[in-house]
């Protein structure tokens, strides 16, 4: 049994990536042509209501395409509010161009391979006269664009959330958990930034597991911290070491000395540290290469999704294997992400790069990682 899940694995490995040889360090890359100007421009508009109306019909939202353009159109969840506006969050930002006052939105983007793009995120809907309006999300995939794996619902393994104590912390810290289906042991374990998400990744996860394409891979997130007051910003002083350096120490301190023992004990972690990876995006990912810097020994392989932060340091990166993925419409993090990854190259880590025309969004970074977890594992 133990050997068709490995072939099987195998095999979807190399469909998705080619992969140098394991008894050197090297390279791999997906990678897309580079856009002639910004991959992508707001264009404004002259907008008809009617057209509008007609192409929502009973919907609230509604994306079309018109040669490179990508067009949006929402219509308010609550027609009687007043003191609203709409913005777009994730893929795609900024405040939508008001059509009817408090009734309809619209905004376009000339989008670079706008037909291979995969977009996701949210419009918000704040209020100048009472409480905010429930956002609404927005998904487009083009129609030359990867098809959408396949989500496990309801899941063969399991999730759970607990919370832990901790010294480093005095509020604690909540934590989720991915089982993988069975009653073994787990072959490895991943240990990830902003737990909270896992529950939106798990349907990709468990479907790639249950189908041999991943190895059985416990997943531990550990949820990121949330500022009480406006324009707190916790998870960033604890992700990034310039931010806040008492808090940073805290936070590492918690994830190493106090989770991954933890994990050990209770969820049947294994101990090996070959058998180990840590995952992160944005800010998680320099969390993630932060504590490698520190303990090497202890986590050689590392998962970064759309790195943040600041720029590669002179020294060596004590890095075994690590991969990277962003997208062509976050072209900040794009770039961050491709410094650290000829870093890596340059300090003899096995790498793989993977981009997509998505921007700064959870779609792209649920998407890909079975297919990060099925590589990291593999040597």
């Amino acid at each position: 049994m133990e050997l068709h899940r490995w072939a099987l694995r195998t095999c979807w490995l190399l469909t998705l990536h080619a992969c140098g040889d394991a008894d050197t360090p090297a390279t791999s890359a997906v990678t897309l042509p580079e856009p002639i100007g910004p991959p992508l421009i707001r264009v404004r508009q002259t907008w008809d209501a009617v057209e509008i109306e007609g192409r929502l019909g009973t919907n609230h939202l509604t994306l079309w395409q018109r040669d490179q353009l990508l067009l949006i159109a929402v219509r308010s969840p609550e027609p009687e509010a007043a003191g609203i506006s709409a913005k777009l969050t994730g893929s795609l930002n900024g405040d939508m161009e008001v059509v009817v006052q408090n009734q309809l939105w619209a905004v376009a983007f000339q989008i670079h391979q706008v037909d291979q793009a995969r977009l996701a995120g949210q419009i918000l809907f704040p209020s100048s006269d009472g409480p905010d309006l429930a956002p609404q999300s927005y998904d487009w995939r083009g129609p030359r664009a990867p098809p959408k794996p396949p989500a496990a619902s309801p899941l063969n393994g399991r999730l759970e959330t607990v919370h832990l104590d901790s010294p480093h912390l005095p509020e604690g810290r909540d934590v989720t958990v991915y089982h993988p289906p069975g009653s073994a042991a787990p072959e490895f374990v991943l240990y990830c930034t902003d737990g909270e998400r896992l529950p939106s990744y798990s349907g990709f996860l468990d479907h790639a597991v249950t189908a041999g394409q991943v190895p059985r891979v416990l997943v531990v997130g550990a949820h990121s911290a949330r500022g009480l007051e406006a324009g707190e910003d916790p998870r960033s002083s604890e992700y990034l070491a310039h931010r806040g350096a008492p808090r940073f120490l805290a936070h590492a301190q918690f994830f190493c000395d106090e989770l991954v023992p933890h994990a050990e004990a209770t969820w049947q972690a294994p101990t090996d540290p070959a058998h180990r990876a840590v995952y992160g995006v944005s800010a998680g990912a320099e969390f993630a290469i932060a504590i490698n810097r520190r303990y090497s020994d202890r986590f050689p392989r590392l998962i970064l999704f759309s790195l943040s932060g600041q720029d590669p340091p002179q020294q060596i990166f004590p890095c075994q294997r690590a991969y990277f993925a962003a997208g062509h419409l976050e072209p900040g993090y794009r770039r961050h992400t491709q410094k650290w990854q000829a870093h890596a190259r340059r300090s003899e880590t096995v790498t793989e790069f993977r981009e997509s025309i998505s921007g700064h969004d959870s779609g792209m970074w649920q998407e890909e990682l079975p297919a990060a977890l099925a590589w990291i594992f593999q040597d």
